[in-house]
């Protein structure tokens, strides 16, 4: 299980830029996001118990057109949300 968790960890890439929302994951199998901040409607974040304790979640992007994006068991997806919340907003003024 230890092994596992350090795996998914340090496969995973975020990146929010002054354009973009960017998520990189999967080690073996890789899947990857990009939205441009313009597409990019609200962020949601889904924690049950363990997460709220572990501080891990999943931010599901709600993108222009219906696009649900969900990025699964990020660390401190709250603090996530926060910064792009604040990076996007910056971007449209």
């Amino acid at each position: 299980m230890i092994l596992k968790a350090w795996i998914h960890v340090f496969s995973t890439e975020l990146a929010i830029t002054n354009k973009r929302v960017i998520a990189k994951f999967g080690f073996i199998q890789r899947s990857t996001v990009e939205l441009p901040h313009k597409n990019v409607e609200s962020l949601h974040v889904d924690q049950g118990i363990i997460g709220r304790i572990l501080n891990f979640g999943t931010v599901v992007i709600n993108g222009t057109g219906g696009v649900r994006t969900p990025i699964p068991d990020i660390a401190a997806p709250l603090e996530f949300r926060r910064q792009a919340l604040s990076t996007i907003e910056g971007s449209q003024s």
